[in-house]
């Protein structure tokens, strides 16, 4: 069985879709999320993890070192007002720490407007 070391900014049903479709590879999944709540532990699909505090520049600093450790990077959360909040407040942390892939659901620049 593989192991992923796997952070995911936001945990909406894409990425829950996302994490069941890795555990029905037989994935071995260590999984840390991130909420505007403050920070607590959860399980799903018969998986705990902690999902730590993230709204803006305001967030739980336990969640760096979690992402630190993490080898697969998953953004689910929009921009706000233009700005990608995740490159904004982690993207030397996720620099330095070499993940093995990092996605985004999301568009990292915002799409032009079409006529």
């Amino acid at each position: 069985m593989n192991n992923l070391n796997i952070f995911c900014f936001g945990f909406g049903q894409v990425a829950k879709c996302f994490i069941k479709k890795l555990k029905l590879e037989n994935f071995n999944i260590n999984l840390s999320t991130t909420s505007r709540k403050n920070t607590h532990k959860k399980k799903f699909d018969e998986i705990d993890y902690t999902s730590f505090k993230f709204k803006g520049a305001n967030y739980d600093n336990k969640l760096i070192e979690k992402l630190k450790k993490s080898d697969h990077i998953l953004v689910s959360i929009p921009p706000r007002d233009g700005t990608d909040l995740v490159l904004k407040n982690f993207s030397k942390i996720i620099e330095d720490c070499i993940p093995k892939w990092i996605t985004s659901v999301t568009p990292l620049t915002p799409s032009p407007p079409t006529s």
